[in-house]
């Protein structure tokens, strides 16, 4: 199938979907002090460890909705010893998926998690997500920072990343409103990974009201995604401008030629 793209200098998405919540935890049906990851059946930890100092407690010092949340504290230099897991069942690679919490982050303290790609931990990070002490909060991918904001300490923060895996667009959403979207090098996820990162006493935080969602990608018959796009600018009229994109088709139909067309508005500069 041979098949047309045309494309413009400014591109507008607009997205919405409803979706089935797939997990939700509110943190209440705990008691009080319990290890998570050792009272459920859904958290863990990095080793797998229920139970033991890399598992979080339960606290009612602070909590977003209810009584209870889960409480993250670093009680050595190296930060942890807390490593606290929740897998997403799988590993996702398409479709849309969906993860929130609210997260309250202790004045002059820090507060970490990642995102990993696979389902065996520790062998990629599709993201990272920093809390720093001077009250900044950022998103990287390898050491590349994607997105940041600042935020307000001992304040209960709502926090969503909603990712369209299917094109590749990992959007971060702050107290409902987007802080930005980026392309993500490890365009996969398959579980949240939560540790106080900084040194003993650095890092101290609570997060209540997690829950992800996730929408499959239904593919169409014929759909072509313009993945990512690369030009060379230039400032002489009249000039070549090289061009690179990458395409993926998302359709069941095989696309076996395409036709590009690239139109660029022009805008004058005026004289000073």
């Amino acid at each position: 199938m041979k098949t047309r793209i045309l494309l413009f200098a400014v591109l507008t998405v607009l997205s919405g979907a409803l979706f089935a919540q797939d997990f939700s935890d509110d943190i209440e049906s705990y008691t009080d002090g319990a290890w998570v990851a050792q009272s459920s059946t859904v958290w863990t930890t990095w080793s797998n460890k229920p139970g033991t100092t890399e598992d979080a407690k339960v606290s009612t010092e602070q909590a977003y909705s209810g009584t209870k949340s889960i409480k993250l504290v670093s009680t050595v230099t190296t930060g942890g010893p807390t490593d606290l897991v929740l897998p997403f069942g799988q590993k996702y690679t398409d479709g849309t998926f969906t993860y929130g919490m609210k997260i309250w982050v202790g004045a002059g303290k820090g507060a970490y998690f990642n995102f990993q790609a696979t389902a065996t931990i520790g062998q990629i990070w599709a993201s990272d997500v920093f809390f720093t002490q001077d009250g900044t909060m950022r998103v990287e991918t390898g050491g590349t920072v994607q997105a940041s904001t600042s935020y307000t300490a001992e304040t209960w923060i709502d926090l969503v990343f909603q990712i369209d895996l299917t094109n590749n667009v990992w959007e971060v959403i702050v107290d409902g409103t987007s802080i930005g979207s980026y392309s993500n090098p490890n365009n996969s996820i398959a579980s949240i990974d939560i540790f106080p990162l900084n040194a003993a006493g650095q890092s101290l935080f609570y997060i209540d009201d997690v829950y992800f969602d996730y929408e499959p990608f239904v593919q169409p018959t014929k759909d072509l995604s313009l993945f990512s796009l690369t030009t060379k600018n230039t400032s002489i009229a009249g000039a070549s401008q090289g061009l690179k994109l990458t395409l993926k088709n998302l359709g069941i139909t095989p696309i076996t030629d395409v036709d590009v067309t690239w139109m660029m508005e022009q805008t004058s500069i005026p004289t000073i």
